[in-house]
């Protein structure tokens, strides 16, 4: 049995000695929603994200100061209970040189502070906060061999100013210390820190980051800056490593220069396996909308799960996912699990598209895929790879039953001047069509539909030109559907 990605990513976690995972996968792969999903479901972990994208600094030492003043924030939004802020942490804060040098503005900082210290969000002007600080605090400051100042404003200047190198046990780093100590004191989880998107950023500032957190981890036992149980670095190492070679020539050593990144292994996340398996019950079956005034029962069904329908769109989704043309980026744009109800006109006759099961495929499959031709050339696709996945014609039960729902839905679509006309004959037709490589006879029978004023079309028999057996390539039927369909102005 295959495992799941959750599963697989479980098993990195739960070695003691991998502290840093390098989490690779393409862009819109779904990295991110993976790691927020499994976090947050999990009760083993606690854990903060990182997004420096938007980090513009000119040294390792700037990115240094940020990154600290990021994780102190994310520390106190999401587990300011935990922590429990007391005076003395706020006037450590206030008074660190760390924090408040270089670019870093000591109003944000006294921002992050305000808003989770009780009572903070009663004061408004920074300046006067930092000068009662001051004022209550001198004692420290004199231990910190600072000359004290009368003037708040005149202290944080001073500081500002100071361009010392970075210390490994600086005022600010001990403090998130002990707020990760804390957390994990008071909930028993392990922490995790999750830094993200970090190929996004242009390659200079990739390899300041990397070089940040190489060089701030304790070499001989492996721990972890800020005392961080485990570190994930999220990124597209291929395309990391296309940056490091254009930066350093192509016969740089990525692979040495990477290897301090990570523990053990990269982890390669399979977006597409992930996608499979939750895009549907997160992300489509909660959008489900019923129009009772427009429909009626039976056609509603249309959308259960376990119908005909729903059971055709998640294999057609899935299959272009396989093939890279759908990935999160698209699932997140479906708006609604619900009919068409736009009416078609053809020969004369007006219908309603949500009676037809093919029609309502192509509806909820062009939520995914707004332009046509975008679809039509992957319906192209998955038809060419079909024949490759079964080049011996053994079919599995689970693709013939496939094939035919899909060739059933198909068939009114590519025949319309027989099937989709309101007076018929009863009885056995015979069609030819083209599956791409071979002429296939096509036997079906024609009876009435009480549900419909339409035909009912029961295909019975494909064969050859030789006569033999002939399996379905559904793609081929769903493609020469789609093509009819627009022709005749069904879709647009």
């Amino acid at each position: 049995m295959n495992s799941t990605e959750s599963e697989r990513f479980s098993a990195e976690l739960i070695d003691p000695l991998n502290k840093r995972i390098l989490f690779s996968a393409p862009f819109g792969a779904g990295k991110s929603y993976f790691l927020e999903k499994y976090f947050k479901n999990s009760d083993d972990y606690n854990f903060i994200n990182l997004y420096p994208v938007d980090y513009s600094v000119t040294s390792n030492d700037d990115i240094f100061e940020i990154i600290k003043f990021d994780v102190l924030e994310a520390l106190l939004a999401r587990y300011s209970n935990e922590i429990k802020l007391t005076e003395e942490d706020l006037s450590q804060a206030l008074i660190t040189q760390e924090f408040l040098r270089n670019e870093v503005n000591y109003y944000e900082v006294f921002k992050v502070f305000a808003k989770y210290f009780p009572g903070g969000e009663a004061v408004t002007d920074g300046i006067d906060v930092l000068k009662k600080q001051f004022d209550e605090h001198n004692t420290f400051s004199e231990k910190m061999k600072r000359k004290p100042s009368d003037n708040a404003a005149d202290f944080i200047r001073q500081i500002r100013k100071t361009k010392n190198s970075i210390r490994e046990l600086d005022e600010v780093s001990l403090m998130i210390k002990s707020f990760v100590e804390r957390v994990i004191e008071a909930n028993q989880k392990r922490f995790i820190l999750i830094v993200d998107d970090l190929d996004r950023l242009d390659p200079d500032h990739i390899f300041r980051i990397i070089n940040v957190f190489t060089a701030h981890h304790n070499s001989k036992t492996e721990l972890n800056k800020f005392g961080f149980d485990k570190v994930v670095f999220v990124c597209d190492v291929n395309n990391i490593e296309h940056m490091f070679k254009h930066r350093f020539g192509p016969q740089a050593d990525f692979t040495g220069y990477i290897d301090k990144f990570y523990s053990k292994n990269i982890f390669e996340f399979d977006g597409r396996s992930f996608l499979k398996e939750v895009y549907y019950d997160d992300f489509i079956k909660s959008k489900r909308y019923l129009d009772e005034d427009n429909f009626n029962l039976q056609t509603l069904r249309k959308l259960n799960d376990g119908s005909s329908v729903i059971d055709g769109f998640k294999r057609i989704v899935n299959d272009l996912i396989d093939i890279d043309a759908i990935r999160i980026r698209s699932i997140l744009k479906f708006q609604a699990l619900k009919l068409p109800t736009n009416k078609v006109v053809l020969y004369g006759m007006q219908f309603q598209s949500a009676y037809h099961d093919f029609l309502v495929l192509i509806f909820l499959l062009r939520q995914l895929m707004p332009r046509l031709s975008d679809l039509k050339d992957s319906i192209a696709k998955l038809a060419s790879d079909y024949v490759k996945k079964f080049p011996n014609r053994v079919v599995l039960d689970e693709d013939e039953a496939f094939a035919e729902l899909i060739a059933r839905s198909s068939f009114p679509f590519l025949f319309p001047e027989t099937s989709l006309v309101r007076h018929y004959e009863e009885g056995g037709k015979v069609f030819n069509f083209n599956d791409g490589k071979n002429i296939i006879t096509i036997e079906v029978s024609l009876s009435r539909d009480f549900n419909s004023q339409f035909p009912k079309v029961d295909v019975q028999r494909f064969t050859r030109q030789d006569g033999s057996k002939a399996n379905l390539n559904p793609y081929y039927f769903l493609l020469g559907a789609v093509e009819v369909s627009n022709k005749l102005g069904m879709i647009s």
